[in-house]
């Protein structure tokens, strides 16, 4: 099985020049190192609502020479990556984010997809947060606990 993650926004989100956002997944509190991803949007602009701000799997940078100038701001899809063959009794994701205001709010402006293929079928679900669920690491890190979405993994 594979699986990853999006941040994507709730609600419009202004971009400051050089802001990036990376994400990881957390499997039984180990990091899956292949699950690492980065964002940097090195343009200024507007994230329009239900658009990708990160996620795992890769680095993607956005600048003048990769925007599609035609289309939404947003970041590329996620990759999938390969699930450990022990089961997790814990699942979080570590986002990092441009800046430390933005942790306060992260449950009310943003959600989590989370893909999965199993197979050659692939699924995506749409898990929203609560302030519980929301621990902050360092002044702009923080891991949400995901483990409540484990029976969406068999």
């Amino acid at each position: 099985m594979k699986i990853g993650f999006e941040l994507m926004t709730q609600r419009a989100w202004t971009i400051l020049p050089d802001s990036s956002f990376s994400i990881a997944i957390l499997w039984n509190k180990v990091k899956i190192p292949s699950s690492s991803g980065k964002d940097i949007f090195h343009e200024a602009g507007m994230v329009l609502p239900n658009k990708i701000l990160t996620g795992t799997g890769r680095i993607h940078h956005i600048s003048v020479d990769t925007i599609n100038h035609f289309s939404p701001l947003q970041s590329q899809k996620c990759r999938l990556v390969s699930c450990p063959k022990d089961p997790p009794s814990t699942l979080h994701l570590n986002i990092t984010v441009p800046n430390s205001s933005i942790v306060n709010t992260i449950y009310q402006t943003s959600f989590i997809k989370m893909w999965k293929r199993k197979d050659s079928e692939i699924q995506d679900t749409v898990l929203y947060f609560d302030p519980l669920s929301v621990q902050n690491i360092q002044k702009n890190q923080f891991e949400i606990d995901l483990s409540h979405s484990l029976t969406k993994l068999d």
